[in-house]
């Protein structure tokens, strides 16, 4: 079992969280409020366990790998050519 100091120095804050990601504590927010992101409140802040946001973040980078390699079909996607040239 872990002891006292060592259960509370694995939470994090959403600013630590955000540095974590590198995401803004904006986004956490928004992850938050749709139930995406493993987090709990003490009191009227949010905490979240490094260990549970380090295997949260592995899997969603595995989804993301996956869906961007199933959408493209094999296919290399590029962007769309303009029309009319541009001048500057």
């Amino acid at each position: 079992m872990k002891s006292r100091n060592a259960a509370v120095a694995s939470l994090l804050t959403v600013d630590e969280v955000a540095d974590f990601l590198r995401a803004s504590p904006a986004m956490i927010y928004r992850l938050l409020k749709r139930g995406e992101i493993p987090g709990f409140k003490i009191g009227g802040d949010w905490r979240f366990d490094v260990e549970e946001i380090d295997r949260w973040r592995a899997e969603w980078e595995s989804r993301t790998a996956r869906s961007s390699t199933s959408d493209t079909c094999g296919q290399i996607r590029t962007a769309p050519r303009l029309s009319t040239p541009v001048e500057f």
